[in-house]
Parts: structure tokens; sequence; C-alpha cells
């Protein structure tokens, strides 16, 4: 005897999660607070299965095939055409302590003013490294050898990108700006009385700015490379330009997302041709203390990259706690960057993920400006010239902001 059961199948929709910054990415680069809104719409399937009299239970037992249906509207920047598929799986994210800021992918356009968008968690969360590249285990040196430059390089420019031209306020120095948007800049440096040095946006072509500011360009990650990379590249060269940035957070699975064998290959390929015309940076990395992440995936690049690795400063991005005690620890972290690759360090994201910001920068950048023992820091960038950090609204700085933007 034969009877008909039937059997619902429920869809199940996945909801997109995105972290914060602090980065920084913290770059996207990594930057407005932005979350991503989503509707799911859940179909419900019915199948008839024909089942023999007595195996009921055998039926029931039969994993039941479900069909979905999820509509996800999202606010982030566009992914590059090239980076639909991720480039290599990570492993499931495991909640820790430590919290940094994450970065949205930006788009690969002629414009960047809309380049990325910064999304700041309420939780902490690390992503596990990305393991599908195999690699052979190799002692981890503790010190790395420095890439040779020019004198040219060697030597920090005040000249700005070819595409700027001035503006008030005072340039120079290693105190320095992240923005997705130009006009913003501007807006800063005419209401600063500190000394501003450098800038950059995650990108490569500098998204309209106009300040006389020197423009870092910064290759995101391999799916972002094309030709216009190469030229914008050889410009900074040309230009006196002190260095380039290699790629965002490639220890987190929410940016660049690459294993360090991996990305040693790629920045090789990518930035090595500039090796000794200009300064080139590690590509940079969270502050997480996972295994495999933060100074872990580091060590790891350098050792897969070799002794004569195109890098010349290590590029780090810490988040953490508020007030002079967190202050504190943010300086231990870049001792301990130093101590452990004997590389000179830029900070192209810091910021603070809880607590007293105002208190935390007034002593973070007296000791990075005055302090002699840090010497070894020589650019640093607070996350991130945007309304809701240094700018309460696109005409004003806020309470950060006016700090960021004094002398210390």
């Amino acid at each position: 005897m034969l009877s008909n059961i039937i059997v619902p199948a429920i869809a199940a929709a996945t909801l997109f999660n995105g972290v914060d910054a602090a980065s920084r990415h913290r770059h996207m680069h990594k930057k407005d607070i932005v979350y991503a809104a989503t509707e799911v719409e859940i179909e419900t399937v019915y199948e008839t299965v024909t089942v023999i009299a007595g195996e009921e239970q055998t039926a029931a037992a039969v994993a039941v095939a479900a069909t979905s249906t999820a509509s996800v509207q999202s606010f982030y920047a566009a992914a590059h055409p090239s980076a639909a598929t991720t480039p290599t799986a990570a492993a499931a994210a495991a909640a820790t302590t430590s919290t940094y800021a994450v970065v949205a992918e930006p788009t690969v356009a002629s414009s960047q003013t809309t380049l990325a968008t910064a999304v700041k968690s309420d939780a902490a969360v690390d992503v596990q490294k990305p393991t599908t590249t195999a690699q052979a285990t190799t002692a981890v040196p503790t010190t790395y050898a420095v890439s040779t430059t020019s004198e040219a390089a060697a030597t920090t420019s005040t000249k700005a990108a070819s595409t700027s031209s001035s503006s008030s306020g005072s340039t120079g120095g290693k105190r320095g700006l992240a923005y997705n948007d130009a006009t913003l800049v501007s807006t800063i440096i005419s209401a600063a009385s500190a000394t501003f040095g450098w800038c950059y946006d995650w990108g490569f072509t500098n998204g309209g700015l106009t300040a006389n500011l020197e423009y870092i360009p910064m290759l995101w990650g391999p799916t972002h490379y094309d030709s216009s990379w190469d030229t914008a590249a050889a410009a900074a060269v040309s230009d006196g330009v002190t260095a380039l940035f290699s790629f965002n957070e490639c220890d987190n699975a929410g940016q660049a997302n690459l294993d360090a064998a991996t990305a040693a290959s790629y920045h090789t390929q990518y930035l090595g041709p500039y090796k000794g015309q200009i300064k080139i940076g590690a590509p940079s990395i969270t502050s997480s203390e996972s295994t495999g992440l933060g100074l872990s995936w580091l060590s790891e690049f350098m050792s897969a990259c070799g002794s004569d690795c195109a890098v010349d400063f290590a590029n780090l991005h810490w988040y953490g706690p508020g007030g002079e005690a967190g202050a504190q620890e943010f300086i231990s972290y870049l001792v301990k960057a130093n101590a452990q690759t004997g590389l000179p360090v830029w900070v192209t994201e810091f910021g603070v993920t809880s607590g007293d910001e105002e208190a935390f920068l007034t002593y973070a950048l007296d000791q990075l400006d005055n302090n002699s023992t840090l010497s070894f820091v020589d650019n640093y960038a607070y996350f991130y010239l945007s309304t809701g950090y240094l700018m309460s609204s696109t005409s004003s700085l806020s309470s950060a902001g006016s700090i960021y933007a004094s002398a210390s």
C-alpha cells in the first residue's frame, strides 16, 4: 500500500554582516558608519514524497531539500567586478576580546569620493586566517631586512601628487588624514594649527583631492589591480611621493582576505617593480592577537616574501579602549610591532572603540609627536576624516577632530 506524505522545505536566508573599523581599515577604505539594511523573503516549497507503508520512519529521517530566496539591500560601496569570488576561503569567525575596524572594499573608479563605507561593530570579531594555500613550516625570523630605497625616495617629500593644488593651512609632518571625501581634507587643514603631512583614501586615484598635501597611493587588494595602478605608482615615483601602500588587512576576511603566501606573491608582482625607487609598506594588518592574524600574519608574510622582499615599513591598524590607559596600550602595541619586525612603522588606522576618546587622543598624539623612543613611528593617521568621526558635519570639526587638528 502506498501513502503520500507532504514534507515542507523551509528556505534559509543568509544575512550579510558587516564589522567595523578600525581600522582600520577601520578601508574600507575602509568611511561613515552605515548599517546594511536587509530584506529577507522566505519561500515555503511543498514536495510530495511517496513512501511505502512501514517505511515512514526511514523517510522521516531523510534530509529535506530547501529552496531559498533572499533579497539583500546593501549600502556598501560596490565590489570590484573581479572580486565577486572571495580570493580565499576564510574559516568561521571566532569572538575574542580584540576589536578592530573593518573597511568595506572600495570600487575602482575614476572618482573615489564615495570609495568606501566603514562599518563599526558593537561586538569584537576576529576572523580566522584563510588556509586555502598550503605553506611549508619554516622558522619565523624576529627581524627583517629593509629594502634599500633611493635617496630621493628615502627623503620625506612634501610635494603633493600631480593632481593636487594648493590650499590654506599647514602641511608637512607625520600626522596624516584618511578620507573618502576629498573636500574634507581642505576643510580640516584650513582649521588646523597642527601640521598635516600626507593623506590617503584606500585607493590610488585621490578622489579629486585639491589640498596641497602628499597623497599616498594604495593597491587595496589584488582584485583591484589593472594598468592604472602602474600608471599611478609610476607617477608617485616621478613626483617624489614618499611611499606606496600594499593590500588592506589581508588577515581580515572582510577586507583583502589573503593568506600570507598568496599575499607575498601578489605583493612581489604588483609592488616589487618599484622597490628601490620609493618606500613600500607591507600589507596593513589588524591588531588581533589571535594565531595567524595581526603580527602573527605579518611574520608569516615576511617569511613567505623572502629576504629580498619589497618592504620598507610595517603598516599597522589598531582599535581599542579609550582614555590614557587605552593610549598606553596602543603605544605598547607599536613598540611590540617594531621590536618584532625591526621595521619602521606607519599607523594608517587607529581609533577608540569605547571610553574617553579625547583623553586617548591627547595622550597618544603627545607621545607620537614628542616621545623620542617612538621615533620608529614614521607617520600616523587617526580613523578617520568623516562626519561622526573627526567631523561633526561637513563644515565643522568634532571634539576629537579639534584635538587632532591641534598641535601637540
